[in-house]
Protein backbone atom coordinates (compact mmCIF):
# COMPACT_ATOMS: atom_id res chain seq x y z
CA UNK A 1 0.00 0.00 0.00
CA UNK A 2 2.76 2.42 0.86
CA UNK A 3 5.59 3.03 -1.54
CA UNK A 4 7.85 4.11 1.24
CA UNK A 5 7.77 5.02 4.88
CA UNK A 6 10.50 6.86 6.73
CA UNK A 7 11.78 5.60 9.05
CA UNK A 8 11.50 2.15 7.50
CA UNK A 9 11.62 0.29 10.84
CA UNK A 10 8.50 -0.74 12.73
CA UNK A 11 9.92 0.67 15.96
CA UNK A 12 12.27 3.63 16.21
CA UNK A 13 13.88 4.89 19.37
CA UNK A 14 13.92 8.65 19.91
CA UNK A 15 15.92 10.35 22.62
CA UNK A 16 13.83 11.98 25.34
CA UNK A 17 12.87 15.55 24.48
CA UNK A 18 13.74 15.18 20.78
CA UNK A 19 11.46 15.59 17.74
CA UNK A 20 10.49 12.76 15.38
CA UNK A 21 9.14 12.92 11.82
CA UNK A 22 7.44 10.05 9.97
CA UNK A 23 6.65 10.25 6.23
CA UNK A 24 4.61 7.93 4.08
CA UNK A 25 3.90 7.98 0.36
CA UNK A 26 0.96 5.86 -0.75
CA UNK A 27 1.24 4.00 -4.04
CA UNK A 28 -0.96 4.88 -7.02
CA UNK A 29 -3.79 2.54 -5.98
CA UNK A 30 -4.33 3.83 -2.43
CA UNK A 31 -4.86 7.05 -0.55
CA UNK A 32 -4.18 7.83 3.08
CA UNK A 33 -7.41 8.78 4.81
CA UNK A 34 -6.15 9.39 8.33
CA UNK A 35 -3.04 9.64 10.45
CA UNK A 36 -3.44 8.37 14.01
CA UNK A 37 -1.17 9.16 16.95
CA UNK A 38 -1.77 7.05 20.06
CA UNK A 39 -5.24 6.16 18.72
CA UNK A 40 -6.25 9.80 18.16
CA UNK A 41 -7.09 10.98 14.66
CA UNK A 42 -4.90 13.73 13.28
CA UNK A 43 -6.87 13.91 10.03
CA UNK A 44 -5.33 14.34 6.63
CA UNK A 45 -2.23 16.42 6.95
CA UNK A 46 -1.00 16.31 3.33
CA UNK A 47 -2.73 15.48 0.06
CA UNK A 48 -3.66 11.86 0.79
CA UNK A 49 -0.75 10.58 -1.27
CA UNK A 50 2.17 11.98 0.71
CA UNK A 51 1.70 12.39 4.45
CA UNK A 52 4.17 13.63 7.03
CA UNK A 53 3.75 14.07 10.74
CA UNK A 54 6.20 15.50 13.25
CA UNK A 55 5.96 14.85 16.97
CA UNK A 56 7.78 17.41 19.11
CA UNK A 57 9.54 17.04 22.45
CA UNK A 58 8.83 13.31 22.81
CA UNK A 59 8.96 12.15 26.42
CA UNK A 60 7.19 8.77 26.23
CA UNK A 61 6.11 5.97 23.87
CA UNK A 62 4.11 7.12 20.79
CA UNK A 63 2.33 5.01 18.21
CA UNK A 64 1.73 6.37 14.67
CA UNK A 65 -0.64 4.64 12.22
CA UNK A 66 -1.39 5.61 8.64
CA UNK A 67 -4.90 4.51 7.56
CA UNK A 68 -5.46 3.65 3.88
CA UNK A 69 -8.31 2.96 1.50
CA UNK A 70 -8.33 2.00 -2.17
CA UNK A 71 -8.52 5.08 -4.40
CA UNK A 72 -11.60 5.60 -6.52
CA UNK A 73 -11.02 6.79 -10.05
CA UNK A 74 -13.77 8.61 -11.87
CA UNK A 75 -13.74 8.08 -15.61
CA UNK A 76 -16.12 9.93 -17.86
CA UNK A 77 -17.19 7.97 -20.93
CA UNK A 78 -18.74 9.97 -23.71
CA UNK A 79 -20.01 8.80 -27.09
CA UNK A 80 -20.22 11.41 -29.80
CA UNK A 81 -22.60 11.43 -32.73
CA UNK A 82 -22.46 8.16 -34.64
CA UNK A 83 -22.63 5.63 -31.80
CA UNK A 84 -23.11 4.78 -28.14
CA UNK A 85 -21.50 2.49 -25.54
CA UNK A 86 -22.17 -0.21 -22.95
CA UNK A 87 -20.03 -0.21 -19.80
CA UNK A 88 -19.17 -3.07 -17.44
CA UNK A 89 -16.55 -3.45 -14.72
CA UNK A 90 -14.58 -6.71 -14.54
CA UNK A 91 -16.75 -8.25 -17.28
CA UNK A 92 -19.77 -8.28 -14.97
CA UNK A 93 -23.20 -7.31 -16.21
CA UNK A 94 -23.56 -4.04 -18.06
CA UNK A 95 -23.91 -1.19 -15.58
CA UNK A 96 -24.60 1.55 -18.07
CA UNK A 97 -25.71 2.11 -21.64
CA UNK A 98 -25.67 5.48 -23.23
CA UNK A 99 -23.98 8.54 -24.60
CA UNK A 100 -22.48 10.09 -21.43
CA UNK A 101 -21.59 8.32 -18.18
CA UNK A 102 -19.33 8.70 -15.17
CA UNK A 103 -17.91 5.41 -13.91
CA UNK A 104 -16.07 4.82 -10.61
CA UNK A 105 -13.37 2.14 -10.75
CA UNK A 106 -10.63 1.03 -8.38
CA UNK A 107 -7.15 -0.25 -8.97
CA UNK A 108 -7.22 -3.91 -9.97
CA UNK A 109 -10.54 -3.59 -11.76
CA UNK A 110 -11.02 -3.54 -15.50
CA UNK A 111 -13.28 -1.08 -17.21
CA UNK A 112 -14.95 -2.74 -20.20
CA UNK A 113 -16.43 -0.49 -22.84
CA UNK A 114 -18.38 -2.01 -25.70
CA UNK A 115 -18.65 0.46 -28.52
CA UNK A 116 -21.90 0.38 -30.45
CA UNK A 117 -21.63 2.25 -33.74
CA UNK A 118 -24.67 3.44 -35.63
CA UNK A 119 -24.93 2.10 -39.17
CA UNK A 120 -22.38 3.59 -41.58
CA UNK A 121 -19.99 4.58 -38.74
CA UNK A 122 -16.71 3.18 -37.41
CA UNK A 123 -14.94 3.91 -34.15
CA UNK A 124 -11.99 6.16 -33.43
CA UNK A 125 -11.29 6.86 -29.72
CA UNK A 126 -8.99 8.94 -27.56
CA UNK A 127 -7.98 8.55 -23.92
CA UNK A 128 -6.84 11.73 -22.15
CA UNK A 129 -6.53 13.41 -25.53
CA UNK A 130 -3.66 11.12 -26.55
CA UNK A 131 -5.37 10.50 -29.90
CA UNK A 132 -4.89 6.73 -29.98
CA UNK A 133 -6.73 5.24 -32.97
CA UNK A 134 -8.66 2.05 -32.43
CA UNK A 135 -11.18 0.22 -34.61
CA UNK A 136 -12.09 -2.75 -32.38
CA UNK A 137 -15.55 -2.33 -30.89
CA UNK A 138 -14.63 -3.84 -27.51
CA UNK A 139 -12.22 -1.87 -25.41
CA UNK A 140 -10.87 -2.98 -22.02
CA UNK A 141 -8.86 -0.73 -19.71
CA UNK A 142 -7.04 -2.63 -16.93
CA UNK A 143 -6.80 -0.22 -14.00
CA UNK A 144 -3.43 -1.34 -12.64
CA UNK A 145 -0.88 0.48 -10.54
CA UNK A 146 1.51 0.72 -13.50
CA UNK A 147 -1.26 1.95 -15.82
CA UNK A 148 -2.13 4.73 -13.36
CA UNK A 149 1.51 5.72 -12.99
CA UNK A 150 2.06 5.70 -16.77
CA UNK A 151 -1.10 7.68 -17.51
CA UNK A 152 -1.17 9.90 -14.44
CA UNK A 153 -4.93 9.78 -13.87
CA UNK A 154 -7.42 8.93 -16.55
CA UNK A 155 -10.45 11.11 -16.40
CA UNK A 156 -11.91 10.82 -19.85
CA UNK A 157 -12.59 8.20 -22.48
CA UNK A 158 -14.20 9.82 -25.45
CA UNK A 159 -15.58 7.67 -28.25
CA UNK A 160 -15.39 9.45 -31.54
CA UNK A 161 -17.11 8.09 -34.62
CA UNK A 162 -16.46 8.66 -38.31
CA UNK A 163 -18.25 7.57 -41.43
CA UNK A 164 -17.07 4.35 -43.07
Amino acid sequence: MGEYIIPSKETTEVLCGKDFTARLKADACYEIIDVMVDGQSQGIIGDGQLEEITLYNITDYKKINFIYKPRDFSIGVKSGDGGSHNIAIDEESVISKGKLDEVIVQCGQELNVQCVPDSCYVLDYSINDMGISHTDHNYNIPITKQFLIDNDIINKLELLWKLK
